[in-house]
């Protein structure tokens, strides 16, 4: 699952809500916001796991992230709404909270020595597998 960047917003919320809506965001166009192959659409679950565990497997870390289990990190957000539950056209408005990397808190909207050392870490295990 990817948005396309740089010609459409990143966000891993709206691209989930478009795996359940299969609604362009714009209206213009030959479709004009009717949804393209909506026989494609997942539900909530599907697309929660489009997005953790299924996104670790295409990159071969499904053993160490993509879900929480013991073992694996703990790499996890704490979000403004529950995405299996909110209704389609409200989930690209979910906010993050807080981040989790290896068990440890993130702060994501300033760049601190912790917050770079435990990205360097997580990009270190992705590259290396350590």
């Amino acid at each position: 699952v990817h948005t396309d960047s740089p010609s459409s917003p990143i966000g891993a919320f709206r691209a989930m809500q478009t795996l359940r809506m299969r609604t362009p965001q714009q209206s213009i166009g030959p479709q004009g916001g009717r949804p393209i192959a909506s026989e494609q659409k997942l539900t909530p679950q599907e697309a929660l796991e489009a997005m953790t565990i299924n996104a670790a497997w295409q990159l071969g870390l499904e053993n160490e992230t993509g879900s929480l289990e013991i073992g694996k990190r703990a790499d996890f957000l704490i979000v403004s709404q529950n995405p299996l539950t909110t209704v389609d056209e409200k989930l690209q408005d979910t906010l993050v909270i807080a981040t989790w990397l290896n068990g440890q808190p993130v702060d994501t909207r300033t760049v601190t020595p912790t917050s770079i050392g435990l990205g360097f870490d997580v990009l270190w295990g992705m590259v290396f597998g350590e």
